[in-house]
Protein backbone atom coordinates (compact mmCIF):
# COMPACT_ATOMS: atom_id res chain seq x y z
CA UNK A 1 0.00 0.00 0.00
CA UNK A 2 1.28 3.48 -0.82
CA UNK A 3 1.74 5.83 2.14
CA UNK A 4 -0.78 8.40 0.92
CA UNK A 5 -3.54 5.84 0.45
CA UNK A 6 -5.94 4.23 2.89
CA UNK A 7 -7.64 0.87 3.05
CA UNK A 8 -10.93 -0.19 4.52
CA UNK A 9 -11.33 -3.44 6.36
CA UNK A 10 -14.46 -5.08 7.72
CA UNK A 11 -13.68 -7.28 10.73
CA UNK A 12 -17.21 -7.54 12.04
CA UNK A 13 -20.62 -7.28 10.44
CA UNK A 14 -21.37 -3.88 11.94
CA UNK A 15 -18.03 -2.02 11.82
CA UNK A 16 -15.76 -0.81 9.02
CA UNK A 17 -12.15 0.07 9.86
CA UNK A 18 -10.37 2.69 7.77
CA UNK A 19 -6.61 2.49 8.16
CA UNK A 20 -3.49 4.16 6.90
CA UNK A 21 -0.25 2.28 7.40
CA UNK A 22 3.23 3.71 7.66
CA UNK A 23 5.40 3.44 4.56
CA UNK A 24 7.99 0.69 4.62
CA UNK A 25 7.29 -0.07 8.28
CA UNK A 26 5.04 -2.84 9.62
CA UNK A 27 4.52 -0.92 12.87
CA UNK A 28 2.16 1.95 13.57
CA UNK A 29 -0.21 3.93 11.41
CA UNK A 30 -3.68 5.25 12.23
CA UNK A 31 -7.14 3.70 12.13
CA UNK A 32 -10.74 4.89 12.49
CA UNK A 33 -13.62 2.48 13.16
CA UNK A 34 -17.10 3.40 11.88
CA UNK A 35 -20.37 1.57 12.39
CA UNK A 36 -21.41 0.14 9.02
CA UNK A 37 -24.79 1.89 9.08
CA UNK A 38 -23.13 5.34 9.21
CA UNK A 39 -22.80 7.21 5.92
CA UNK A 40 -19.16 8.01 5.09
CA UNK A 41 -18.97 11.07 2.84
CA UNK A 42 -15.20 11.49 2.48
CA UNK A 43 -11.84 10.09 3.61
CA UNK A 44 -8.73 12.29 3.56
CA UNK A 45 -5.13 11.35 4.27
CA UNK A 46 -1.95 13.39 4.29
CA UNK A 47 1.06 12.28 2.28
CA UNK A 48 3.65 13.17 4.95
CA UNK A 49 1.74 12.84 8.24
CA UNK A 50 0.10 9.97 10.06
CA UNK A 51 -3.22 11.75 9.77
CA UNK A 52 -6.62 10.55 8.57
CA UNK A 53 -9.94 12.40 8.52
CA UNK A 54 -13.23 10.60 7.94
CA UNK A 55 -16.31 12.74 7.28
CA UNK A 56 -19.67 11.24 8.24
CA UNK A 57 -23.19 12.38 7.51
CA UNK A 58 -25.17 12.48 10.76
CA UNK A 59 -28.74 13.51 10.07
CA UNK A 60 -28.47 16.79 8.17
CA UNK A 61 -25.03 17.60 9.58
CA UNK A 62 -21.48 16.49 8.92
CA UNK A 63 -19.08 15.13 11.52
CA UNK A 64 -15.32 14.83 11.03
CA UNK A 65 -13.40 12.16 12.94
CA UNK A 66 -9.62 12.60 13.01
CA UNK A 67 -6.90 10.08 13.83
CA UNK A 68 -3.42 11.54 14.21
CA UNK A 69 -0.12 10.26 15.56
CA UNK A 70 2.76 12.59 16.40
CA UNK A 71 6.03 10.77 16.99
CA UNK A 72 7.65 11.90 20.27
CA UNK A 73 10.66 13.37 18.44
CA UNK A 74 8.55 15.53 16.08
CA UNK A 75 8.11 18.78 17.98
CA UNK A 76 9.72 21.25 15.57
CA UNK A 77 7.61 24.20 14.39
CA UNK A 78 7.52 23.34 10.65
CA UNK A 79 6.08 19.90 11.48
CA UNK A 80 3.44 21.37 13.82
CA UNK A 81 2.57 24.05 11.23
CA UNK A 82 2.05 21.33 8.61
CA UNK A 83 -0.38 19.53 10.95
CA UNK A 84 -2.34 22.73 11.62
CA UNK A 85 -2.52 23.59 7.92
CA UNK A 86 -3.80 20.14 6.96
CA UNK A 87 -6.46 20.18 9.68
CA UNK A 88 -7.63 23.65 8.59
CA UNK A 89 -7.95 22.48 4.98
CA UNK A 90 -10.06 19.51 6.08
CA UNK A 91 -12.29 21.69 8.26
CA UNK A 92 -12.86 24.17 5.39
CA UNK A 93 -13.62 21.36 2.97
CA UNK A 94 -16.14 19.82 5.38
CA UNK A 95 -17.81 23.16 6.12
CA UNK A 96 -18.67 23.79 2.48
Amino acid sequence: MKYNQHTSLTLSLDTVFYRRDRPNDPHGGVMIAVKSDMEVIDIETHKDLELMCVTLKVGKKKMVIVAFYRPPNMTDQPYLDSVKQDLRLNIRKTSS
